[in-house]
């Protein structure tokens, strides 16, 4: 079934839920981007993000905060000339990092001093094998090749490696061989059958999204690959309506703070103030950490609530509001419900 995301066995992460603290955090280094994936959340690759010396700051206060794990993403990265000096510095800071790129312009030398840094983690895109179908979805011919390229080097450095592919009409025949691929060369693999929404609310980008029945189908093959962990959902009241807001903070490239790079409610400016002030004083925060399922009449009320992991971050950037009812959310809980339904009321 579904994964509850309010469901952990991470130990550090249940003492930072219990005390409220960031111990995850993500950077948006840059929006610039030398791809142009067709279903892209950031409605321009423009921004070049903060500079060396603002983010070294943010790195010494999320330090500082208790923050362990720490996502780098962008835009690509491997634009920034100085990518390896902020990922030097934070391992000198002791983070677990881990690095979303789309591989296409990354040099064996870099890949080398990853290894040595010993980062948890480097993370790419790929939407199908087909350079045809990748291609197409990226904007970029010869894109593919340059991250299998990559992804090559990874493996051959025992970088640990995921492959993530977002399943669209597009590219419906081809995630099953990325899977293998990954497989094969021992990454891990997520394929969610969901397309975002821009962040400014552009809802063009879900047009190119599966329909029910399909979504219906690959998950119910996912499943039966062992690609989905299979956990109890319920619905209590008093349960906070998403967890992960206690325990992480999403800092984009303009230094805006968000829950996470899903749920765009801005409740700061770590350039206007610093991040200690702004996670424990910030109103629009203590709103977002006090939000319980009873607070959303209209999910109380649903009579398919106890299959649905309710997230306001896919409201909001739906609709702008995070106690709408989100598409891609009442898609999955149908799915969830007409595929695991007798499992879950046998479970009572």
């Amino acid at each position: 079934m579904l994964l509850d995301e309010n469901r952990t066995t991470n130990e550090p992460i249940q003492v930072a839920f219990k005390n409220t603290l960031p111990v995850n955090a993500t950077i948006e280094l840059l929006t610039r981007c030398n791809l142009r994936c067709e279903h892209c959340y950031i409605p321009a690759h423009t921004g070049a993000g903060l500079t060396y010396e603002q983010i070294t700051s943010i790195l010494d206060q999320l330090h500082e905060m208790g923050t362990l794990y720490l996502l780098l993403t962008g835009g690509e990265m491997f634009l920034r000339p100085d990518i390896m000096d902020i990922v030097r510095y934070a391992r000198r800071k002791g983070f677990s990092v881990t690095l979303f790129s789309n591989a296409t312009c990354t040099t064996e030398a870099q890949i080398a001093e990853l290894k040595e840094l010993n980062i948890a983690q480097f993370s790419c895109t790929i939407f199908s094998m087909n350079p045809e179908v990748h291609d197409a979805i990226t904007g970029v011919k010869g894109s593919l090749e340059k991250t299998l390229r990559t992804m090559a080097l990874v493996k051959q450095y025992g970088i640990p490696g995921e492959i993530k592919n977002v399943i669209m009409k597009r590219n419906l025949a081809d995630w099953k061989a990325v899977h293998d691929y990954a497989k094969e060369n021992g990454f891990s693999h997520l394929a969610p059958p969901n397309v975002m929404p821009k962040i400014d609310g552009n809802l063009t980008p879900m047009e190119l999204g599966l329909n029910y029945e399909q979504t219906k189908e690959v998950w119910r093959e996912q499943d039966e690959r062992g690609m989905q962990e299979k956990v109890r959902i319920g619905w209590d009241e008093s349960d906070y309506i998403c967890n992960l807001i206690h325990t992480q903070v999403f800092i984009d490239c303009n230094g805006n703070l968000f829950p996470c790079n899903t749920f765009y409610y801005k409740f700061g400016n770590i350039l206007e103030l610093p991040l200690r002030e702004i996670w424990n004083k910030a109103e629009a925060h203590k709103y977002l950490l006090s939000l319980r399922k009873k607070d959303f009449p209209a999910c109380c009320n649903c009579k398919d609530r106890a299959y649905c992991v309710k997230c306001p971050g896919n409201a909001y950037m739906e609709s702008g509001d995070l106690y709408a009812c989100s598409e891609m959310d009442r898609r999955l809980t149908w799915v969830t419900k007409e595929l695991y339904g007798k499992e879950a009321e046998s479970a009572d």
